[in-house]
């Protein structure tokens, strides 16, 4: 770059020496915050211009206002054709343009994360990005890897048709020639790309050999940390965990919500993996774990997420945390807004893994929400999501149960549905020794349970006197 300012207008004749000269640049993306300038992208009558500035950073590219004439957009086109500055824009009906025009890279900027833009299908700039990411402590970093649909297929590379539907035998065999492959083999591995997977088995084993050797000193100088850590890593639950959760005897009416976030500050003082947070409602939701600080960062020991009001990025991020099957995490939000987590229930469900959905204002009895906030058809849909759990306790003792059963529950998400009335303790006095709260959890489960198993549990209930059980 010479840092001239001088105008240069793009074309094909001098795309391949710009190209050659940016990529450069763009790979050096490492302090956006350091910019100096910005480079100016100017669309005139004449076509497309762009002004080279030198900058500390590389070169950062910016359309600003300006809207581009039908030749500068070709032009425009083109050039991110060849730099890879934009991501795939193919879709199932043509080309992404047609309802996408977000530059999300720059979204991310404007976020303060590092942003670089890589050709995705250039193996260099791959390792390249990721050591340049690996090099940011201070922030996050995303990479905007451009790639091509169907790369390498000659007639079919960039296309529509490339994205949902297969290449064909003709064009396979063209493809394969265009990568210098045997054209006659079929689920062909290179010996070279086989060597190298193969030589993964001995540098893995040697690998866990050092982290073993560095884990074991770590033991011998820390045995109670290291201790724990090792029951963290095996899904065993400390001894005594559910020793302080409240019994409720003899309490006065309470809303299960409320006794909810008693019951979850006693398991938070036995169980330090018991973390997790609210989409902005902790103080409706009774979430908040107290003492135990917010999670940011330059506090990764709290135990508290503001996740702000998103939840179904809440959802995703606790399923992230239960996929290590060491953290036990848990969301919170109303229970209408369980719509907005739906993919992120099911996933949960599917992946088998331990998120704990916490589900408050769970009746039409809101105040002053109203009707858009009354949660009607969200529970039973709920219930038919196959390996979720959905508990909807009647009373105190009832909700420490249904915590007890979604801690002890590793293998699926539990989803808990709490009111915000309050509600009276119920009298079980007269009643059998067995809990109201497990026969109404098994009862309403069925669809897991099977329909005899259903039947036999709620012709047990009715024959019990407990036609009034909540959910029956």
């Amino acid at each position: 770059m010479t840092g001239s300012g001088e105008a240069l207008a793009v074309s094909k004749d001098n795309m391949g020496q710009l190209k050659e000269e940016l990529q450069k640049s763009m790979l050096q993306m490492k302090d956006f915050d350091k910019l100096k300038n910005q480079v100016e992208m100017t669309i005139t009558q004449e076509g497309l211009r762009i002004e080279l500035l030198e900058t500390e950073s590389g070169t950062f590219f910016d359309l600003g206002n300006s809207r581009p004439t039908e030749k500068g957009q070709e032009l425009l086109d083109m050039l991110a054709e060849e730099i890879g500055k934009l991501p795939n824009k193919i879709s199932i009906e043509g080309s992404t343009g047609l309802a996408f025009t977000e530059d999300v890279g720059d979204r991310f900027r404007a976020y303060d994360w590092q942003v670089i833009r890589i050709e995705g299908n250039n193996l260099k700039d791959i390792v390249q990005a990721i050591n340049i990411a690996k090099e940011s402590v201070e922030r996050p970093t995303l990479i905007v890897s451009r790639t091509h649909i169907g790369f390498g297929s000659p007639n079919k590379q960039d296309s529509r048709e490339a994205h949902g539907e297969p290449l064909g035998d003709a064009e396979v065999k063209l493809t394969k020639g265009a990568y210098g492959w045997p054209t006659d083999k079929t689920f062909y591995v290179p010996d070279e790309s086989l060597e190298v997977f193969r030589a993964q088995v001995e540098l893995g084993a040697q690998r866990e050999a050092e982290w073993q050797q560095r884990f074991d000193a770590y033991a011998k100088e820390f045995p109670e940390l290291a201790a724990e850590w090792k029951q963290w890593q095996s899904g065993e639950l400390p001894e005594g965990w559910d020793s302080e959760i409240p019994d409720f005897k003899d309490a006065k009416p309470l809303a299960t919500r409320n006794a909810s976030g008693e019951v979850m500050n006693a398991i938070a003082k036995k169980l330090p993996s018991f973390i997790g947070g609210s989409a902005d409602l902790a103080p409706s939701t009774m979430t908040h774990l107290k003492g135990y600080g917010d999670f940011e960062p330059d506090n990764y020991i709290g135990r508290n997420f503001h996740f702000g009001v998103r939840e179904h990025a809440m959802g995703s991020i606790c399923n992230g945390m239960a996929v290590g099957k060491t953290l036990i995490p848990f969301g919170a939000t109303f229970l209408i807004f369980s719509d907005y987590q739906r993919p992120t229930i099911r996933l949960a469900a599917l992946m088998e893994v331990q998120n704990i959905f916490v589900y408050t204002h769970d009746s039409i009895g809101l105040g002053e929400d109203g009707p858009t906030h009354q949660a009607i058809e969200q529970l039973p849909s709920l219930r038919t999501i196959p390996n979720l759990y959905v508990i909807r306790p009647a009373d105190h003792t009832e909700t420490a149960e249904a915590w007890r059963i979604a801690i002890k529950r590793k293998h699926g998400p539990t989803a808990l549905a709490l009111t915000r009335q309050k509600v009276p303790l119920i009298d079980r006095s007269e009643r059998p020794v067995e809990i109201v709260g497990t026969l109404h959890f098994e009862a309403q489960n069925l669809y897991s349970q099977g329909p005899s198993r259903g039947f036999r549990l709620l012709q047990h209930a009715l024959d019990r006197g407990f036609a009034g059980v909540p959910g029956m």
